[in-house]
């Protein structure tokens, strides 16, 4: 069932619209993270990537700083483009 969502939803990377950051341990015995985190890296083609090292498969819970900075750099990337938007809506009217 898995395997089938999977083969649908690759073909609606393309359409993904919204900044995605990937955090995975180099360690992960549960989960290959070249074929699964980095592939899904390279097939989104505008996400960030980030392999923790010496981490396995809870990457939230043995490198919390990494996922929260991983979430302050959306919310700072979001605000930019928001202020950029602004800008050229006050040098329009």
């Amino acid at each position: 069932m898995l395997l089938d969502s999977t083969k649908t939803y690759c073909r609606l990377y393309e359409k993904v619209s919204v900044p995605v950051h990937l955090i995975a341990g180099s360690d992960d015995q549960i989960v290959d993270t070249e074929e699964h985190s980095a592939r899904l890296h390279r097939e989104l083609g505008g996400s960030d990537f980030r392999r923790i090292p010496g981490c396995g498969h809870m990457v939230h819970h043995a490198a919390p700083d990494e996922v929260l900075a991983a979430i302050a750099e959306l919310g700072r990337a979001r605000a930019v483009k928001r202020l950029a938007r602004q800008a050229i809506a006050s040098t329009a009217s």
